[in-house]
């Protein structure tokens, strides 16, 4: 029995664009990303290691339900974070860093997320339940 929610703290950050050099070479235009996607990974593969070893990451149609808890501005404009980040790009990082984790075998298996962002006083992000998708 897998035993849920995993917290990751931190600000969470989007997966926006790239950019890309004069030669060509794209990479991340927040500079912020590689960071906080290390932060993620190495908190899941934390998580993992916690089943000394007999963890087999997820495969096969996903269902992810995460919670992106946003830092809350001194006067916010609505009462939930309806502004920027984008929730589906921060799920894009999310996803990523689950994938260099090992906790999935890749984030093309996530058929369905379920997530939503929310403001708290500690910013982070709550993964309650990665399962099997069904139609």
């Amino acid at each position: 029995m897998t035993e849920f929610p995993i917290i990751i703290p931190g600000i969470p950050i989007p997966q926006g664009s790239k950019s890309v050099t004069r030669t060509g070479i794209m990479f991340e235009a927040n500079n912020k990303l590689r960071p906080w996607r290390e932060t993620m990974s190495n908190a899941l593969t934390a998580w993992t290691g916690t089943w000394f070893g007999a963890w087999e990451p997820y495969d096969g149609p996903l269902f992810v339900d995460v919670t992106f808890n946003m830092p809350k501005p001194k006067r916010p404009k609505y009462s939930l974070p309806a502004v920027k980040p984008d929730a589906d790009k921060l799920c894009r990082a999310l996803g990523d860093a689950m994938t260099t984790s090992g906790l999935i075998n890749d984030d093309a298996r996530i058929t369905t997320w379920h997530a939503r962002k929310r403001y708290s006083d500690t910013p982070g992000i709550t993964i309650h339940a990665i399962r099997e998708d069904r139609p």
